[in-house]
């Protein structure tokens, strides 16, 4: 673990696992508590505490007495000759050097640390420290750069990656070289080689991005956005709102607004949606953007983009019929007009619909795509809306699965022929009698009427479209509206099958665990541990068999130690109002115009605190209250000690194992439960 770092020579110390001297004389009790932690904690009786204490003879006693540098350097210096390899020897020598105000010879002695500690991270941190001490930034930066550049320690990998080594480095070395007034080209190279170094860490680039902005590097900064786009193409967010912002600091909000404008897109993710249109508003551009987009529709009534705006308008301001009578409009001049729907705007139009919860007319336009030409995937899409239309809002009145169930009556009676309205219902309820369907539906519960056909639209989906990307998810909300309505074995054979045909699903852990409640509820306890067995394995897999990670109170003793930095970087990029979102310098200036349009700040991706596998940990907390429930604690006891053997480098299970001893009071088995701790981790909170 880390040792405290003040920037004073401090030291951790041990030789071996002796035990502290023992001050015989309360005199030499006193002298000594008042020399720093790295001495008091010398093994006694060792020739390191020869070196530095020499024994006085007092009436009541002998008292050892710390020895000047002037004895201290010598004798450390034999020890040296005699262990040439313990790079802690050159340390100790080192910080009596500085006593003796010899820093060229402790400078020498620093670096013969540094070369020779097995844990060379460590030991650079001690010369950086030296140079701090010394005023010598030049070589603080260098000594910094080095860690922030090395290669993660094994007992890294528990700890988010803001709380590494190389993280801290880059943190301090920002605030030396901001402290120290030094050039730009250094800050540049140290935010380059910080994102190379830890490339999946999103807020890094906006950090940067800042940077780049202060300084009016908008060629870097566009280089920035490129670079993130290519690391994260999925993300539609941040390179809009990012190119907004370059263009904003470049001239005026306007060059921003016109980025919005330039990137619109008919299916934009909500938050680009609301902040182009909270910028709007602060421009004072709503009824120009409005005029606008119907002066695009006179020209060219069905133009999908212009009808896109004109609901977003709408649909900001809460006025969803006016915003779905856009749709309508669009569809009335294509019917007039005779013109062809392509597959594409029949599934932009039906999600737009769906957005306003203006569900049976979503249904139209997907049943329209299923029918459409041009595109391979129009039917599988289709489908999968629908069905999970009928999963996620099963009492909304979709006309044609639940809601007013008279429709199915008014269908048999209005349209016998395989019309629309028939085709729609022969899609959902597979039966070309809608005559029929009505009799036999009309019986039933709305909900669960929706929810049965879904089950249909989804065995179509996989039957004929097997690599169509949602089936994981419709399967797992299918398996919850079993397990909501008592259906334990459809749970069961629903489950076993997505677990063997989607190995990749972020859902597998919830479909697990409503497996588990089944078999809970059919008394079917061995089957239910089996399954909570299975998935702590596949979980702790997935986290490299340290699912826990350092208990909360052990990563706080670790890393509040060092961390006394004489600098904090950039207040721009680490005030109090950038809690979370490391990101906007001159950001209160934009925030004051522009809300947040032109906020790209991102959020880590690894908790500070708490489990590295909060799914793990709730598993496992599961299983634990189970066995408890059923007064199972020596079995409870076996899950927690297998896991350790699973996961042996996993000091967050050694914690969780001897809390569970202590609250059920078995302390004798606690004590030995932190012997293995320690043996096994190098942290002495343990």
């Amino acid at each position: 673990m880390k040792s405290f770092r003040d920037f004073a020579p401090s030291r951790r110390w041990g030789f071996g696992g002796g035990f502290l001297l023992a001050l015989i004389a309360s005199a030499g009790v006193t002298a000594r508590a008042e020399l720093p932690l790295w001495i008091r904690n010398i093994e006694a009786k060792s020739a390191v505490e020869q070196a530095f204490f020499r024994a006085m003879h007092l009436p009541y006693g002998e008292v050892l007495y710390r020895r000047p540098p002037a004895e201290t350097r010598p004798a450390l210096g034999e020890l040296i000759q005699q262990q040439p390899g313990n790079s802690e020897l050159y340390s100790l020598r080192a910080m009596e050097d500085e006593q003796q105000l010899d820093f060229a010879a402790a400078e020498n002695d620093w670096k013969m640390h540094a070369q020779r500690a097995a844990n060379k991270t460590l030991a650079q941190w001690d010369l950086a420290d030296f140079y701090h001490r010394r005023l010598r930034p030049q070589d603080e930066i260098e000594a910094l750069r080095f860690i922030g550049n090395s290669p993660p320690a094994p007992g890294e990998k528990r700890i988010p990656a803001d709380q590494q080594e190389s993280w801290r480095a880059f943190e301090r070395l920002l605030g030396v070289i901001e402290a120290q007034g030094l050039r730009k080209d250094p800050t540049l190279a140290t935010y380059r080689e910080w994102i190379a170094r830890y490339p999946q860490q999103d807020q890094l680039y906006a950090r940067f991005l800042d940077y780049l902005l202060s300084e009016r590097e908008f060629d870097a900064a566009n280089q920035l956005i490129a670079s993130y786009q290519k690391q994260f193409p999925d993300d539609q967010i941040f390179p809009v709102k990012a190119n907004a912002l370059v263009e904003y600091r470049q001239g005026s909000i306007q060059q921003g607004l016109a980025v919005y404008e330039k990137s619109f897109q008919p299916l934009w993710q909500p938050e680009l949606v609301k902040s182009y249109f909270d910028l709007l508003g602060q421009t004072q551009g709503l009824r120009k953007f409005l005029d606008r987009a119907r002066a695009d529709l006179n020209k060219h009534p069905e133009d999908l983009n212009a009808t896109a705006r004109v609901f977003y308008y709408y649909q900001q301001q809460g006025k969803l019929d006016a915003a779905q009578q856009a749709i309508t409009d669009l569809r009335r001049h294509k019917e007039a007009a005779g013109s062809l729907w392509t597959p594409q705007e029949l599934y932009v139009c039906g999600r737009l619909l769906e957005d306003i919860h203006a569900d049976p007319e979503a249904a139209r336009y997907y049943f329209a795509l299923y029918s459409s030409q041009g595109r391979e995937d129009s039917q599988p899409r289709a489908l999968a809306r629908l069905a999970d239309m009928l999963l996620t809002s099963p009492e909304s009145a979709i006309r044609l699965g639940s809601g007013d169930l008279s429709m199915y009556k008014d269908v048999a009676t209005m349209d016998p022929g395989p019309g629309y309205l028939n085709g729609i219902l022969s899609l959902i309820l597979n039966s070309t009698d809608p005559q029929s369907a009505y009799s036999e539906e009309e019986q039933r519960a709305v909900s669960y009427f929706h929810r049965s056909r879904a089950a249909e639209l989804i065995a179509l989906l996989d039957k004929n479209y097997p690599l169509e990307e949602s089936r994981p998810e419709l399967h797992a909300k299918l398996i919850e509206f079993y397990a909501n309505n008592g259906q334990n074995e459809a749970v069961l054979q629903g489950g076993k099958e997505f677990l063997a045909s989607f190995p990749k699903s972020a859902k597998r852990t919830r479909v697990a665990l409503l497996m588990a409640d089944a078999d809970a509820s059919l008394g079917k306890t061995q089957d239910e541990f089996a399954i909570y067995d299975a998935i702590l394995q596949e979980l702790a897999a997935q986290a490299d068999n340290v699912p826990l990670g350092e208990p909360v109170a052990n990563t706080e003793k670790f890393f509040t130690a060092r961390e006394a930095k004489p600098y904090q970087p950039n207040a721009s990029q680490e005030g109090p109002d950038d809690q979370g979102e490391a990101g906007l310098g001159a950001q209160a200036r934009s925030e004051q115009t522009s809300g947040a349009a032109f906020q790209v700040a991102r959020h880590t991706t690894t908790p500070e605190n708490g489990p590295r596998s909060p799914e793990y940990s709730r598993v496992l907390d599961l299983y634990l209250a189970r066995l408890v429930e059923l007064k199972q604690v020596p079995q409870a006891l076996g899950v927690l000690r297998r896991e350790i053997d699973h996961n042996p480098d996993d000091p967050g299970l050694y914690e969780q194992l001897a809390v569970f001893l202590q609250q059920n009071n078995l302390t004798g088995e606690q004590e030995e439960v932190y012997r293995r701790a320690f043996a096994r981790f190098s942290d002495p909170s343990w």
